[in-house]
Parts: C-alpha cells; structure tokens; sequence
C-alpha cells in the first residue's frame, strides 16, 4: 500500500463511505459484537466475503497507528 497510491485512493474512499455503505451493511452484526464485548470502543479487523457476509478476524480495544503510518495514510485520521 505505501507504494500505490491507486490503493490509498481505493481505501480512502471506502473510509470516507464507511457509514452510508460497509458499515450500513454489515451495521447488525457491527452492533451484536460491541454489545457482546462490552467495552467502551471496539477495533475491528474484518473484511466482506464474497457472497456478503462479515468476516471477523480479531476484535479488541487495543488499536493503534503510529505516525509514520498516519502520513501515508493521511485519510485514516478522519475516522479515529
């Protein structure tokens, strides 16, 4: 992703849509594993599977991006 900015681009417009597209779609199952875990902020680390589900790969309250990453992926600030 550092070396492609077609990609930063690509995921800048997914972050920028999140609410009103992945997150409207998958915003049951988003909502069933923040009251399941009971934490006052959750970090996520899912994808869509191709036929439309949520695919979970670890969720917890210990998310981070360090700087360096955050002025590369500059977009990623305006969704923390």
């Amino acid at each position: 992703m550092t070396d492609s900015a077609s990609k930063r681009d690509e995921e800048a417009h997914f972050m920028r849509n999140f609410d009103s597209d992945f997150g409207k779609r998958h915003q049951a199952a988003l909502h069933s594993i923040a009251d399941q875990l009971k934490l006052d902020y959750v970090v996520i680390d899912c994808a869509q599977t191709p036929d439309g589900n949520l695919l979970v790969f670890e969720a917890d309250n210990r998310g981070w991006i360090m700087q360096p990453i955050r002025l590369i992926f500059s977009y990623i600030n305006r969704n923390l």
